[in-house]
């Protein structure tokens, strides 16, 4: 009787997994045929500032604003990279158990096969 394990074992020793943080975006697709979307649920956004007549040193707080916005945009890119690794991590995962779950399938399927020989 001839074994797929090995071949499995082999294929699951190429696949180099480490654990990653829990995802904290959040991906949408709305529907079928349509983009996903990805949206930040941990970075906060920062106000736009306002400007008057009374405003005292304007480019001093629009210095503050872009320093602001940096630190959103930087917290927005680490957030989506931390849920791009997560999900392709847990599509890995999905992935394996499908494949060992064939496998095992058609290991039990071959060994009743030749037991009725």
């Amino acid at each position: 009787m001839k074994s797929y394990i090995l071949k499995f074992s082999v294929l699951l020793g190429l696949a180099v997994l480490a654990p990653m943080t829990a995802s904290s975006g959040e991906i949408l697709k709305t529907s079928p045929g349509t983009d996903f979307t990805w949206s930040s649920t941990t970075c906060l956004k920062p106000r736009t500032p306002t400007f008057n007549s009374q405003t005292r040193n304007p480019s001093m707080l629009m210095s503050q604003y872009s320093y602001k916005v940096d630190a959103y945009l930087a917290c927005m890119k680490k957030e989506a990279q931390d849920d791009f690794d997560r999900a392709q991590f847990e599509m890995q995962q999905a992935i394996e158990r499908q494949l060992e779950a064939t496998v095992t399938k058609i290991n039990a399927d071959l060994k009743r096969a030749t037991s009725k020989s």
